[in-house]
């Protein structure tokens, strides 16, 4: 069945005044090198429209789980990248070793230095994604979120984008690059990459997210605990949050994701989140990524928030795009070696 989908991405119109205050009374915030700043007054008027549940039967279920197709792999192994990533990747800089009280839906902000990664970008003055750093050059989102993007502005260092704050830093987009086989039907290959006009100085309040190796192709990635974090709502009927939420989040195999979303949904490429009542990505947080912690010290993006259902953030998986699947595709687009 063909259902149109218009995946967690923010859109909304908007009011451009100038002012040199810090403080602004929109959505979103802009500072020019000195100070000079745009307010951007959203009315949150809600473009955003997620997939229903389309429930596999127990047969159909099982021929998933048999077809080879749907094991996850890698597009292509020879990367011809030209520079590793730093030192630094992965390292959260405020980090205590447990599991997060705040969440995405009904908790609290994270702090600044515990995801120095994540970015929030607006596209055309007009839509809301998150996204991640992977060099000081690159950002990584989805595709949904890029798509006709003429300009971004994508903020790096911050947790609340209502105000400028100290370590927080501004940079513009010069280009992006969508997955030349994303399709918005399904919500397949949605993936992308942005390539800042200048780019980021990285310190303990920006920095890069590690990617995973090329032998974690084959890795399901099953019932691990797993860390999203971004600025969309804290409810299905709540505004879109003002400061930077996570939650922990357990992943699940995929032929339980496609039990709701069918199988041309949820593909090899996919990666998936199970239902908990209390905690989920919701609207706005697309493009953002799914960490988890490779080692004690270092976390690796694993997933890109793409989709979840119509019916509620909290009554279904979530579904993501599966980073392993696309590492010969970032490397090619950004220069980045791959770690075997």
């Amino acid at each position: 069945m063909n259902v149109q989908l218009y995946p967690l991405v923010f859109s909304c119109l908007i009011l451009v005044s100038f002012d040199l205050s810090p403080k602004f009374l929109g959505a979103v915030k802009f500072d020019s090198s000195n100070a000079t700043s745009i307010n951007l007054t959203f009315p949150f008027q809600i473009l955003d429209k997620r997939r229903p549940i389309s429930y596999m039967t127990a047969a159909e279920v099982l021929a998933y789980e048999e077809n080879e197709t749907n094991v996850p792999k890698i597009d292509f192994v020879n990367t011809n990248g030209t520079y590793f990533q730093p030192d630094t990747a992965g390292i959260s800089f405020l980090d205590s070793n447990s599991s997060l009280t705040p969440q995405i839906i009904g908790g609290n902000s994270v702090q600044q230095r515990q995801f120095p990664w994540l970015t929030l970008i607006i596209i055309n003055l007009s839509s809301m994604c998150g996204g991640s750093l992977i060099s000081e050059r690159w950002v990584l989102t989805a595709c949904h979120c890029t798509r006709g993007m003429w300009s971004g502005l994508i903020f790096a260092g911050g947790i609340n984008r209502l105000i400028n704050e100290t370590f927080e830093f501004l940079q513009f987009s010069m280009s992006s690059s969508c997955h030349e086989n994303y399709n918005d039907i399904y919500v397949i290959n949605d993936i992308s990459v942005i390539r800042l006009a200048s780019p980021f100085t990285l310190t303990e309040f920006v920095n890069v997210v590690q990617l995973p190796r090329i032998s974690d192709a084959t890795n399901y990635f099953a019932g691990i605990t797993t860390t999203a974090a971004g600025y969309g709502r804290t409810s299905d009927s709540s505004p879109f949050s003002i400061f930077l939420q996570a939650a922990d989040l357990s992943t699940i195999i995929n032929s339980k994701c496609a039990a709701y979303y069918g199988g041309q949904s949820i593909v090899s490429s996919s990666l998936c989140t199970g239902i908990d009542p209390t905690k989920a990505t919701c609207e706005g947080d697309s493009g953002g990524p799914l960490v988890y912690k490779e080692t004690a010290t270092r976390y690796t993006q694993i997933g890109i928030v793409s989709f979840s259902s119509i019916d509620g953030c909290l009554v279904a998986p979530a579904a993501y795009t599966r980073v392993t699947s696309y590492l010969g595709w970032i490397s090619a687009k950004t220069g980045i070696i791959i770690r075997m």
